[in-house]
């Protein structure tokens, strides 16, 4: 978990322990009921580590594409790729990959 919240100013502890506390539990998928006396910045923290999670997993995400694409890649090295059957594979691989960097650039 990151403990970098893009709030727009300093953040007192008070919302760096609700985005916190929210932000575990997004991420680990559980319910939460959060409360917090009136003008304490409850929208905004909900705003900050809601966005600050959902960051993070689009970045998790395209690490492992990135990964899946250079594993892809490097059992093409290793094959060698030579033989009609191997072509297929080949093509089937170079298929896979695209769709895989298709899938990043969207992401960016």
């Amino acid at each position: 978990m990151a403990e970098d919240f893009a709030f727009p100013f300093e953040p007192y502890q008070i919302q760096k322990d609700f985005m916190k506390d929210l932000y575990d539990t997004i991420e680990k998928r559980k319910i939460g009921i959060f409360e917090s006396p009136t003008g304490t910045g409850k929208s905004l923290s909900i705003i900050c580590s809601a966005l600050k999670w959902l960051k993070d997993q689009q970045e998790q995400k395209e690490r492992e594409l990135q990964q899946e694409i250079q594993t892809n890649e490097d059992e093409d090295e290793l094959t060698g790729l030579t033989s009609s059957s191997n072509n297929r594979r080949s093509n089937s691989l170079s298929v896979r990959r695209k769709a895989t960097a298709d899938k990043v650039a969207r992401r960016q």
